[in-house]
């Protein structure tokens, strides 16, 4: 055997792919291992309250059709402005809160925040407020939805 045969080997190119799938097999197996361990001594997720929303700060309303918050953004805020005065009014209420409009989403709901940020409480009266009104056809705080097993 002279020249590349020699190098080859008696079995050619061939002979060096198990070898190669081995140490494939290997890498993978040593890369995983710490991702399974992690995923194993992981605790699972607590359940989200229900009904008891955390701090709030940003929340979505959607206004019946033919209303003027429906029909123009720029009524939203002259809304927004009136369910404060109502809320800083309510004796349960110790400061109106500050509500601003800040985008109108594609399905036609407002998104506003609220300064100070309020906690649950502060929450309820708020989207009870809205939902009271005739004028809106839903209210709930913004918040990432997730599955819940």
């Amino acid at each position: 055997m002279t020249g590349t045969a020699a190098v080859r080997g008696l079995h050619g190119y061939g002979a060096m792919r198990p070898i190669s799938i081995g140490y494939a097999v290997l890498a993978v197996m040593v890369l995983c291992t710490p991702v399974a361990a992690l995923m194993a001594s992981r605790a699972p997720d607590a359940p989200a309250p229900q009904n008891e929303p955390a701090m709030q700060q940003r929340f979505i309303v959607k206004y019946r059709a033919g209303t003027a918050p429906a029909r123009d953004p720029h009524a939203v805020q002259a809304h927004l402005d009136q369910i404060a005065g109502e809320l800083g009014g309510k004796a349960a209420a110790p400061a109106s809160p500050k509500l601003s409009w800040l985008r109108r989403l594609a399905v036609g709901a407002d998104v506003f925040s609220v300064d100070p940020t309020l906690d649950a409480a502060g929450t309820r009266r708020l989207v009870e407020a809205l939902q009271a009104d005739p004028d809106v056809d839903y209210a709930e705080p913004d918040g990432v939805m997730t599955i819940q097993r």
